[in-house]
Formats: structure tokens, sequence, C-alpha cells
């Protein structure tokens, strides 16, 4: 998913990025960054795929792990 999707998908769940910062307890820009594959967090990867109800393969496939 783009960034764009994944913020539209957390707002369209009415999940604002800095409740999923105070949730995994980092800073509202660490979140901003995994949003935008410019950094990764599993932890923070499963709440917003929890969140938006979508798999974390779908929403970063670039960092899919392959079994």
């Amino acid at each position: 998913m783009k960034p764009r999707e994944i913020l539209a998908a957390l707002m369209m769940a009415d999940v604002r990025p800095y409740k999923i910062a105070e949730k995994c307890n980092v800073t509202p820009p660490m979140v901003y960054h995994v949003i935008h594959g410019r950094a990764k967090s599993r932890k923070i990867q499963n709440v917003i795929a929890e969140v938006i109800g979508k798999d974390i393969n779908e929403i970063w496939p670039q960092w899919a792990v392959v079994a």
C-alpha cells in the first residue's frame, strides 16, 4: 500500500498515528517513518495491520517474508 492509502485507512478507522505511537511507546515520527517505508518496526506494523484489518505483507510487500 502507498503511504497515503495507509494513512487514509487509519483515518477511516478513526485512529491517528500519534495513538499508534502511544500504544507502541515510540515517537510519532517513528510511526510516520514506518508508514512511509523508511524504517521497519514489526511492533508498529502489527498495530497498523490490526487497526486497518490487513496483512502486514499486503501493506508492506517490499518487506514480505517469503516462506
